[in-house]
């Protein structure tokens, strides 16, 4: 396990499950940071629909705390992708596994 130097000072975050936070941190609702909250979809037919080429799909399974893992990856015709409107991934948007097996896998999305 990494080791991290400690701050110089914690204040009670005023949440019991949260504890103490460095004194400099601030507190933010989530909405106040970010533009979009939602969930992916999984495409009608499962495996089934998947292509050799066309738009990227990340699945659950490409996230991981150290970054995507796409040596796995999918792809979904334009049309597939065009019916899934609002589950576009862009640079800089955090992706947070909140089903299955990979539950609280979190990762940035890379710049290209």
């Amino acid at each position: 396990m990494a080791k991290h130097e400690r701050y110089s000072a914690y204040t009670y975050s005023g949440f019991p499950w949260l504890g103490d936070i460095p004194e400099h941190w601030g507190l933010l609702p989530i909405k106040r940071v970010s533009t979009k909250i939602g969930s992916g979809k999984t495409p009608k037919g499962g495996s089934t629909i998947y292509t050799d080429s066309g738009v990227l799909f990340i699945r659950s399974q490409n996230v991981y705390d150290s970054g995507l893992l796409l040596d796995d990856v999918v792809f979904i015709s334009e049309d597939i992708h065009s019916s899934m409107k609002g589950t576009e991934v862009y640079p800089d948007d955090l992706l947070l596994n909140i089903t299955g097996a990979s539950i609280g896998r979190t990762t940035i999305a890379p710049m290209n």
